[in-house]
């Protein structure tokens, strides 16, 4: 081996005109990492000594590192976008290709590190693999062409890795790149180089502001008596908060969709409701307070329920008069009477009794209201007088009497005879003639308790008499019956107050909220208190002109249970 690069040393010296002992000195200052084996070629010893030095390994080094040994090639990356690549988390980066300068042609690179999520480096030149997560090697897979020093380099004019893709993750990467003059990592090899990817996060666009809040329930104008309660209520979708206004000037703490006057005086004048979101604010229409001094003043007159019942349901409404002295009322179950009015399915042959509160014995009962002869001409004189459609058929099965009753509440039961469950509208009327005063004796609750399936519903029907508003206080009690032994109720039901004459729907409620004006609202008029404000019971409170209207609770959810609806008159 020694004679051979002896002999070696002397012909290239002789060939390049280089003395022996310096290109002995050269070729000593660069690792060999490649060895000659076997014997020299004596035909060619310029090929071997060259091959021998072309296969150097050069330190690592980074971007455009150069060899520092003299008369070495400058190997440099060439990037078609400078390290580091900016990158956006949701973006596609342009392509970057990569090359190395200054030398012969590249069959294979190796490419490790860490490359980021959604980005791959493939080879241009039909590279075999395409690289991910912490890389690998690409090869080109084309016959190469001969390096002049007997090697074949790679295919094509060189192997090109391309990095290309969508980077789905925000970070800083980096890779380690080195290429070999062969494939499968054989022959010269270039330094390793470094190639950072920074990937911002993507950048996210606010959310565009919604409109802002439209009203969909306007406040209406009232007219009530000296000292009486008013109720202004509106609603406006999308809205996030409230504020009334009265004239230019808020109503200090007047933050929810109602505003509840007391005791009106001095509080008349133009009320308007601003609804604000983050898309803007909107002011409602005005609605006028005013004060009258006519005695005819709103009042219950009327109260009814339409539901099921029968013997193996019993239908249960309440009802409290007040006053200083006994009221005549006209108190009706009919069924058979309800066919006139296309309704189906009616209960044939209703009963009812009428029980005093705190008893159990009925003071009244009537199956047939043309039974006793009697009681038809106090049935038929009090449907006159009180607007309610008559019942002409003195053979029909619809029960209803006309009596007077002591000031104080009461409860109709109403029942079937027989098995049969059917559609059946409880009534109770105000029966009184002759001038109204604040003193005379007047229907002020109603009640009615009943089991209603997950898609039904429990309507309560009211009608106010007399010459100004009157502020009414509506409830659908589920979950705040638990409190007195009630089981199986209605878990979410919901109150929705309605003109009976067009259907138009003038508040709703689903979950009181436990707001302080609904409390106080609840003491004024005596029931029972709502005291857990995050229950699903719901409260309706509203000043209503003279007119019919219609309570209707249902499930939110679709539960069915046993829900309770009262309707009380404030004073």
């Amino acid at each position: 081996m020694k004679a051979c690069l002896a002999r070696c040393f002397a012909r290239l010296s002789t060939r390049l005109n280089v003395p022996v002992l310096t290109l002995v000195t050269l070729l000593q200052r660069a690792p060999v990492v490649r060895l000659m084996t076997g014997d020299c070629d004596a035909a060619n010893p310029f090929a071997a000594i060259s091959s021998t030095v072309l296969r150097a390994a050069f330190a690592a080094g980074t971007l455009g590192a150069v060899d520092s040994m003299a008369g070495a090639t400058n190997y440099q990356l060439q990037a078609s976008s400078a390290s580091p690549l900016q990158a956006t988390v949701g973006q596609a980066i342009p392509q970057v290709a990569f090359t190395v300068t200054n030398t012969i042609n590249i069959g294979s690179w190796k490419i490790v590190g860490n490359i980021p999520p959604g980005l791959d480096f493939w080879a241009q030149e039909n590279g075999q693999v395409m690289l991910t997560g912490t890389g690998g090697y690409l090869d080109a897979t084309s016959s190469g062409m001969s390096d002049g020093y007997g090697g074949s380099t790679g295919g094509n004019s060189s192997t090109t890795p391309i990095l290309s893709g969508v980077p789905t993750q925000a970070g800083t990467y980096t890779v380690q790149m080195t290429a070999y003059e062969y494939g499968a990592e054989g022959g010269l090899v270039s330094p390793t180089f470094t190639y950072e990817i920074v990937v911002a996060a993507a950048q996210q666009s606010p959310p565009p502001p919604p409109a802002a809040p439209s009203f969909t329930i306007q406040p209406a104008s009232v007219t009530v008596e000296s000292g009486g309660t008013a109720v202004l209520y509106g609603a406006a979708s999308a809205a996030t908060s409230y504020q009334w206004y009265l004239g230019v000037n808020a109503v200090p703490g007047a933050t929810s969709q109602r505003l509840v006057l007391s005791e009106v005086a001095a509080e008349t004048g133009a009320y308007t409701l601003v609804a604000t979101n983050a898309g803007g604010s909107t002011t409602s229409s005005s609605a006028t307070v005013n004060i009258s001094s006519d005695p005819q003043f709103g009042h219950l007159v009327n109260l009814s329920v339409l539901t099921q019942a029968g013997s193996s349901h019993l239908l249960n409404v309440g009802f409290y008069n007040s006053g200083s002295s006994p009221e005549p009322v006209l108190v009706r179950a009919s069924g058979p009477a309800l066919a006139a009015f296309n309704v189906s399915n009616v209960l044939p042959d209703p009963t009812l009794s009428i029980i005093p509160q705190g008893s159990q014995t009925p003071l009244y009962v009537n199956d047939n209201w043309g039974t006793p002869g009697s009681n038809i001409a106090l049935v038929q004189a009090a449907d006159a007088a009180t607007g309610a459609f008559a019942l002409t058929n003195t053979a029909s099965l619809d029960a209803a009497l006309a009596v007077t009753l002591p000031v104080g509440g009461y409860s109709v039961a109403v029942s079937g005879n027989g098995a049969t469950v059917g559609a059946v509208l409880a009534e109770v009327y105000d029966d009184s003639s002759g001038a109204f005063s604040a003193s005379t004796t007047r229907l002020v609750n109603l009640s009615c308790l009943n089991s209603v399936s997950g898609t039904g519903t429990l309507s309560a029907g009211f009608y106010l008499g007399g010459n100004t508003a009157r502020t009414v206080l509506v409830r659908a009690s589920g979950p705040a019956l638990t409190a007195f032994n009630v089981s199986k109720v209605m878990p979410d039901p919901q109150i929705s107050l309605a003109l009976t004459s067009t259907g138009a729907v003038l508040a709703t409620n689903a979950g009181w909220g436990g707001d302080p004006q609904i409390t106080a609202l609840d003491s004024q008029v005596g029931a029972f208190a709502l005291t857990n404000p995050s229950s699903n019971d719901s409260v309706v409170a509203l000043t209503l002109p003279p007119g019919g209207y219609t309570a209707t609770a249902s499930s939110v959810s679709g539960a069915g249970g046993t829900v309770l609806v009262e309707i009380y008159e404030v004073p």
